[in-house]
């Protein structure tokens, strides 16, 4: 069959839906990838077609302006508005450049819940259709969104948690909602979308979702509806061989390393903190891998035990590293997860600081250490609590990996889903 696989988000997003790609090739599948830049290299290498997606949602809001917001620098109420303006530019542009890229010829089409072009090309269509979260943000009672917006909505119990998700839904639809039913009016020839958006339109309301998150990290909520399946992470296994350079090996000497990434939000660290957490590593002589574009970085005298590296494979990484300090994005939490390692969280924003509590209950590491509330003091004994009760955060990493390991693979399983209601598509 011919499948499409509409995605949009950073390189992190990204990964898991060309796992999925590479799992519906391997079965002898054609596969077409629609997402933006960052995913190009990494799709054609596993093979899979690619097709350019234009307008790049995380591009409205760049490194600067996520630590302008988080660190007070310019009025919050600015920064939002200019970041509104850029989304719905790149919204109109995502929607014809998405058009363009899943044709007629398309069997099947998959999205994920941030490619706002998604259920209305399935509508034009006619054409099975799945939309992929990457984490558990579907309508429940039993907690929150995953998000730290709606953490007010905790004091509200369940009727908060409910309504958090309707929060979050309308302040995505309502920014470009005009936009996209323009789009569909005048270009698919389509009926506007409901006002309140796609999750209450009585016909895209009920394309099936997949959640391939971990339900020994989560649970299905009792009161999901019929239409959510939850799976298990999709990753990449037996990426293609990649061999690491004389130098990186040599580093590795059989003493404990450390690597500190915030993957593609690298670079809205501030370099005052970067500063900050080099010197935590330095006065306590931890050996360390960190990555190269954290701002101010190549500025500072480094001594031979901290080491900057660009991208390294995860399945290579993981596996010779003993700890991990992270932002928390989905990506990265499940691959140190299933590579057992303790870490600790400093998230961002978003879902990681869902995630991050996540992690913090498994037993893994450290409380989480929000970014916007860097403080040296707490980093430092944070740090120092992951780095010397390695042999009590490991052993409940490793009991972690172990369930994950028992679990039946994302991949598989989340193509299994797939075909299952795809005998039921009328």
């Amino acid at each position: 069959m011919k499948f499409c696989i509409l995605c949009t988000g950073s390189y992190g997003d990204i990964r898991p839906y060309i796992a999925l790609g590479k799992g519906l090739k391997q079965k002898g599948h054609t596969v077409k990838i629609v997402t933006h830049q960052p995913g190009e290299q990494l799709a054609k290498k596993e093979g899979l077609d690619f097709h350019l997606l234009d307008g790049d949602l995380t591009e409205s809001i760049t490194h600067e302006k996520t630590t302008e917001f988080l660190f007070n620098k310019k009025s919050k109420i600015s920064i939002i508005k200019e970041a509104i303006i850029e989304t719905r530019k790149n919204v109109e542009k995502q929607l014809m450049s998405a058009l363009a890229a899943v044709t007629k010829e398309t069997e099947v089409l998959i999205y994920n819940n941030i490619s706002f072009a998604g259920p209305h090309l399935a509508e034009y269509y006619k054409i099975p259709s799945y939309c992929i979260y990457l984490t558990p943000a579907v309508r429940t009672t039993e907690f929150p969104y995953p998000s730290n917006y709606a953490l007010q909505f905790k004091c509200l119990g369940k009727l908060g948690a409910y309504l958090s998700y309707h929060f979050q839904e309308q302040r995505s639809w309502q920014t470009v909602r005009d936009k996209v039913n323009k789009w569909r009016r005048n270009v698919l020839g389509i009926r506007n979308v409901s006002f309140f958006g796609p999750l209450n339109d009585p016909i895209t309301k009920k394309i099936p979702i997949i959640i391939p998150f971990s339900q020994k990290i989560v649970k299905p909520p009792k009161d999901w509806p019929s239409n959510v399946h939850m799976t298990n992470f999709m990753s990449l296994k037996n990426e293609t061989d990649w061999t690491p350079p004389h130098e990186l090996v040599n580093f590795f000497d059989g003493e404990k390393i450390l690597f500190l990434s915030f993957g593609s939000l690298s670079m809205a660290c501030p370099p005052f903190i970067v500063k900050e957490i080099v010197k935590v590593l330095h006065r306590n002589r931890i050996k360390s891998l960190v990555n190269s574009n954290l701002p101010g970085l190549n500025e500072l005298q480094l001594p031979s035990f901290i080491k900057p590296v660009s991208h390294i494979p995860h399945s290579w990484l993981f596996q010779n590293i003993q700890a991990v300090v992270h932002h928390c994005g989905a990506g990265t939490m499940a691959a140190t997860l299933q590579a057992g390692l303790p870490s600790m969280a400093m998230p961002f924003g978003l879902d990681q600081f869902f995630l991050a509590d996540k992690l913090t209950a498994l037993g893994i590491g450290p409380s989480p250490l929000p970014i916007q509330f860097f403080d040296i003091s707490k980093f430092e004994k944070k740090v120092l609590d992951l780095m010397m009760n390695q042999d009590t955060y490991q052993k409940n990493a490793k009991n972690v990996q172990f369930e994950l390991n028992d679990s039946r693979d994302g991949v598989d399983w989340t193509i299994d889903v797939i075909f299952n209601l795809l005998n039921k598509f009328d």
